[in-house]
């Protein structure tokens, strides 16, 4: 379904709330390798990302009749599910540490379609105009799925130092990606 013709997601969102099984299959197609590419990494295995991306999937089909157009897109909406289904994956027992990589922010392409590769490069921009520890918190945070306390320890700073840095990064990367 990923054509030159840009589908709306929230639509078909609203769709699958209906039990459209057919929405559901073109919301897949349509956002699941965005999807995947953030559950990739955030997990950083290939195996353990198609899974996470299919927890993901029934998440979205069990709970699609919470999507609210009016409170942002569509693609966001399905993004934090992806993510928070990889936060939860992360917090199992035996995961190991993953350090900051600078990569992270050259890499973004991979979570965006190709018809959005300008938002992809507004944000990389953005992101390399933000002081780096401010910087390296939101790609430990987002990219990597880190929790307040898992920054602060180890990032060696205070719980409240970090969580300023993400609330004041985050505002900065806002403003700018609003320009």
């Amino acid at each position: 379904m990923s054509g030159n013709a840009r589908v709306d997601i929230g639509e078909l969102l609203c769709r699958t709330s209906g039990g459209d099984r057919a929405a559901f299959r073109a919301l897949y197609e349509e956002a699941g390798g965005q999807l995947f590419a953030i559950c990739l990494r955030m997990v950083r295995d290939r195996n353990e990302a198609e899974d996470v991306l299919q927890e993901a999937f029934v998440k979205i089909w069990q709970k699609s009749y919470m999507f609210d157009p009016a409170r942002g897109e569509g693609i966001a909406w399905l993004a934090t599910i992806a993510r928070n289904s990889a936060l939860d994956r992360l917090r199992r027992p035996g995961r190991a540490d993953q350090p900051y990589d600078e990569l992270a922010v050259a890499e973004l392409d991979t979570h965006f379609d190709s018809y959005d590769t300008a938002t992809a490069a507004d944000l990389r921009n953005c992101l390399q105009s933000l002081r780096s520890e401010y910087r390296k918190a939101i790609v430990l945070a987002y990219m990597n799925g880190m929790t307040h306390e898992e920054l602060a320890k180890a990032l060696g700073h205070p719980l409240g130092t970090i969580k300023s840095w993400l609330r004041r990064g985050l505002e900065q990367l806002k403003g700018c990606m609003d320009q």
